[in-house]
């Protein structure tokens, strides 16, 4: 079993309004040559063509702040997530979950939405990107969300984010300050906010995905710096010229070829995410059946 948890899908009552919405904008002419991307009866066609291949959905570019303003971002939000919800209830065995969207230029539309499509739909955690429109997900204002988020137990998908940490590791681990100010122990900017651990551990609290297009090295660079038990299995599915079967195939193989157990890999595959995910035990029990 295999459950693919960052992939993209673009239901077409949504496609339809972003035409609406953001007319000549170029994902308007690249998205609909990815036919898998939008027609769920060839997304489901690609996922027979991997055993045991299971998908947790989400929305891809561009986010819903760059789309609509605050007063029309959470229809947009609802259009999304009610379609990608029902998705998940007609095709349970292949769609074992979704990830809201949320309209993050709308605060309090935003922590409803994440209270609607928890409880109500389903959704097994949310996505946010690096920045919500030039604001840095850091600010006070988005605080709330990540509290929000710990009351329901669920986890943020931060797009994107891992890739790069395990390469800059060392820098990471370096403060600025703490060349000049500081000591190898001692980093004076960790002091000021009163961290509890240095700034590097934090980073390896976070879950990681392997979507690295099937990079052989840098899946071994994330995996060493994240461990197994932090590790979970993602393509990106399906942007490239394959409409997501050389993202899928390739992204297997990365994995299998790591140097741990079949044990280890199976955790990497399914086993993190069932975890992490909370997901019902009929998921797993329809994927082995």
């Amino acid at each position: 079993m295999m459950i693919d948890i960052f992939n993209h899908f673009m239901p077409m009552a949504y496609l339809d309004r972003l035409g609406e919405l953001i007319p000549g904008h170029m994902v308007l002419t690249a998205f609909p040559r990815i036919r898998t991307l939008w027609d769920i009866d060839a997304r489901l066609s690609l996922l027979d063509e991997f055993d045991g291949l299971q998908q947790v959905l989400s929305l891809a570019n561009p986010p819903l702040e760059l789309v609509a303003s605050p007063d029309r971002t959470p229809e947009l939000a609802r259009l999304a997530n009610d379609a990608l919800a029902e998705l998940c209830r007609r095709h349970a065995d292949r769609f074992p979950a979704f990830i809201a969207s949320l309209p993050m230029n709308n605060i309090d539309a935003t922590l409803a939405e994440i209270d609607r499509a928890v409880t109500t739909l389903g959704a097994r955690g949310v996505q946010v990107f690096t920045n919500v429109a030039g604001e840095p997900l850091s600010a006070e204002k988005f605080r709330p969300i990540f509290r929000r988020m710990t009351e329901h137990d669920l986890p943020v998908w931060v797009h994107p984010m891992g890739g790069m940490i395990p390469y800059f590791a060392g820098r990471i681990g370096l403060g600025f300050r703490q060349i000049f100010f500081g000591t190898p122990e001692k980093n004076p900017a960790a002091e000021d906010a009163r961290l509890q651990h240095r700034p590097i551990d934090y980073y390896k609290q976070l879950y990681a995905d392997t979507a690295l297009n099937g990079d052989l090295a840098a899946t071994r660079c994330g995996h060493a710096f994240f461990g197994t038990s932090s590790c979970l299995f993602a393509t990106d599915a399906p942007f490239d010229a394959e409409h997501g079967r050389g993202l899928i195939r390739n992204t297997i193989k990365a994995i299998e070829a790591l140097p741990i157990t079949a044990g280890r890999r199976e955790m990497i595959f399914a086993g993190n995410a069932r975890e992490l995910l909370k997901l019902p035990a009929r998921s797993a029990a329809r994927a082995s059946a």
